[in-house]
């Protein structure tokens, strides 16, 4: 302790000198122990500030955290700038570190002031007097302001620099999307003009056009403009992480039978052969996300057909282990191999790029957004999975995309081997509510319903569907969702509370089967959920399920395949044709003359027709006042019966134009398009039915 006397005379001398140059000194020994601390600061600091640390008194702001040990004070700290506050950020204060050191004992002060804009911002509202600020031409005020004005520079550099890139980033984003805009302007440009002029020379009576070649010019370029459409949507629903659908189960072999179908056109008139290959241990069902597979699959192998010039293309469907001796799921392979011009190592590293096209490469007459691989790898990605590319240039190219999948010992749920409406009519004993806002609805279900052995109570909305309950026994109920006067929900929570009624069988009837959508099914009580429009083999599995006691285990054990769209399919328009580009989908209406009979189908088309026409009329009265919540109700009771009859893209506008109508945003369908696209669709129906 032979220093302490020494220490006690530097203190007193230095001391005086701080304290004549600053209001707020602290004196701290080399851990940073304080000593003693001024008599301003003294008043607003805790009284046992004394023989606490700097450290564990004061949150230091800069130097930054870390930079530099405060719990031992040294050389290091002297000339740095200081900006430190309380804990309860009573007060802040603002100034650097000084030495004081003895031979024997090092002594470190603490000079500055307060730090007043801090505390304007962040601190309590506290008096500060003229005397507790330091005088303002000292040498460590002017060294202190220095200090400051070199930490407002580099803050400001770093400011401006981040500006700059910010700057930066959004001129590329705005660069970006004119790109986009031009590019995709250009590419309409040329299926637009066809649709345009076939449609004007069909209106000339001197044409000298056959009809039949415009007509095919008109729709030919019609569904090169849809592709293109599709392309950006998909693109768009990808950079925003919107899902593309959900896993469900499927047959592997029928959908590989359908692509090989669907494109044998498109390779003859290239002069292409296509060759499909299924590995010997294929599975028979798999689960995964079938639209977004489909969507791949679609996109390598229209892209090898439009660019290849091969005339042979081979398609492999296989199946290996993700992890050999490991859990891990299977992975299913699809390669799609051509033998054509190839690729070059330069544009293999760009053909992944969003609006990448080739130079070199003629597509010949078709449209191309350079969407394409894009969309494929991001939806490969999004599957867990992903798509690779080999090629050489002359010797062709072969893109390989590899998915996770469950296989499946399950039949999937179109009833492809639990086929009930094979089975006789009368099949079912009980009484049953059909409820729908939509008179072809019922008399659909009516008939299918009534040919099951049943007897049919229909209802048009949900209070009749209640008076109806409370006065008679159902054994099941079918419930539409969207209705006027009274929703399906609150229709089923008001039957389940009538007496003696909680127990009820109900069933939604709607085309919304999301799963946000099934969970506030359940939560209201029913059961199970039937998708629109209507299908025999789905219908015929719920009445099996509710009124057949013997199959109450199967309903039981397997929920979300009892309802033909399960939860995870999880997309509006499961019940949908992939093509949604056909007027008519001719498959869907030999359906429904399989299922009620082609009489029936003649009588009730007849009362489809006049309602639909005048259904549409309201609702371009709605599109042209722009009345929102009018055209949401409008839209869903015309689409379930358009989509029942196979109007498939006359549906598909009105769910469309329905979902935009939900979410508050007038839809971008027009009066006048739609009055086209109506008068088209019927045209086309009633053709057919003839």
């Amino acid at each position: 302790m032979a220093w302490l006397p020494a220490l006690k005379q530097t203190m007193s001398s230095s001391l005086d000198l701080c304290l004549r140059l600053f209001p707020y000194v602290i004196c701290m020994d080399v851990d940073g122990r304080i000593n003693f601390v001024s008599n301003h600061l003294a008043k607003r600091l805790p009284k046992d500030i004394v023989s606490s640390s700097l450290a564990e008194s004061f949150t230091i702001l800069n130097p930054a955290p870390n930079a530099l040990d405060c719990s031992q004070i040294g050389d290091q700290h002297i000339g740095k700038l200081f900006l430190m506050h309380t804990a309860d950020k009573s007060i802040a204060l603002r100034g650097q570190i000084v030495d004081g050191t003895l031979q024997e004992k090092p002594v470190y002060f603490f000079v500055g002031a307060p730090w007043s804009s801090w505390l304007y911002e962040n601190g309590q509202k506290i008096a500060l007097g003229a005397d507790e600020f330091p005088i303002q031409d000292s040498q460590l005020e002017h060294q202190m302001y220095l200090t400051t004005q070199n930490m407002m520079r580099a803050d400001l550099e770093e400011l401006s620099a981040e500006l700059s890139r910010a700057r930066m980033k959004a001129e590329a984003a705005n660069d970006a999307k004119t790109e986009f805009v031009k590019h995709i302007s250009h590419e309409i440009r040329t299926p637009l003009n066809g649709v345009i002029t076939s449609l004007a020379l069909m209106a000339e009576p001197s044409t000298d056009v056959p009809l039949e070649r415009l007509l095919t010019i008109a729709n030919t370029s019609a569904h090169a403009l849809m592709d293109l459409v599709d392309d950006v949507l998909d693109f768009a629903r990808i950079e925003q992480g919107l899902a593309f659908s959900a896993p469900f189960i499927f047959s592997l072999h029928e959908f590989a039978r359908d692509l090989e179908t669907s494109f044998a056109d498109r390779a003859e008139a290239r002069g292409m052969k296509m060759r499909f290959f299924l590995a010997d241990d294929l599975p028979d069902f798999i689960q995964c996300d079938r639209k977004a597979f489909h969507k791949i699959c679609l996109n390598l192998i229209s892209n090898a057909i439009k660019y290849s010039k091969s005339k042979l293309l081979e398609i492999n469907f296989s199946t290996r282990l993700a992890q050999p001796n490991t859990s891990d799921p299977q992975l299913l392979v699809f390669e799609c191999a051509d033998y054509g011009i190839g690729i070059t190592e330069s544009d293999q590293a760009s053909v992944f790029e969003p609006f990448w096209t080739s130079p070199e490469v003629d597509s010949g007459n078709e449209q191309s957004t350079g969407l394409g691989l894009s969309i494929t790898r991001e939806l490969a990605q999004v599957l867990g999975g992903e798509l690779t590319l080999e090629s050489e240039v002359g010797r062709g190219a072969t893109f390989t995309c590899k998915i996770p999948i469950t296989v499946s010992s399950q039949m999937p749920h179109t009833g492809e081997k639990h086929d009930l409406k094979n089975q006789s009519h009368d099949q079912f004993n009980g009484r049953v509510l059909l409820v729908d806002d939509n008179a072809i609805n019922l008399e659909l279900g009516t008939i299918l319903l009534k040919r099951a052995g049943l007897e049919v109570t229909v209802a048009n909305d949900g209070r009749e569907a209640v008076n109806l309950a409370r006065e008679n026994e159902f054994n099941l109920i079918f419930m539409d969702i969207s209705m006027p006067v009274m929703g399906g929900i609150e229709a089923t929570e008001t039957i389940l509370a009538l007496p003696n009624k909680s127990d009820t069988a109900i069933v939604a009837l709607t085309a919304n089967v999301s799963s946000d959508d099934i969970a506030r099914y359940k939560q209201a009580g029913m059961l199970d959920t039937l998708v629109k429009p209507i299908d025999q083999a789905e219908l015929l599995k719920l009445c099996d399920a509710y009124l057949d006691p013997a199959d109450t285990a199967l309903a039981a054990s397997e929920p979300a395949l009892i309802a033909g769209r399960s939860e995870a399919e999880g997309d509006s328009e499961a019940a949908a044709v992939e093509d949604t580009h056909a007027l008519l989908d001719l498959a869907r209406l030999q359906q429904l003359k399989d299922d009620i009979g082609e009489d029936n189908v003649d009588r009730i088309a007849l009362l489809f027709l006049d309602e639909t026409r005048s259904r549409v009329k309201e609702l371009c009265e709605f599109l042209i006042s722009g009345q929102i919540q009018d055209i949401a109700s409008s839209a869903h009771r015309l689409a379930s019966s358009c989509l029942a009859f196979g109007l498939q893209r006359l549906g598909t506008a009105l769910r469309e134009a329905e979902a935009s109508a939900k979410e508050g945003n007038r839809p971008t369908l027009e009066a006048d398009a739609l009055h086209q696209l109506v008068e088209l669709s019927l045209a086309e129906l009633t053709h057919t039915l003839r």
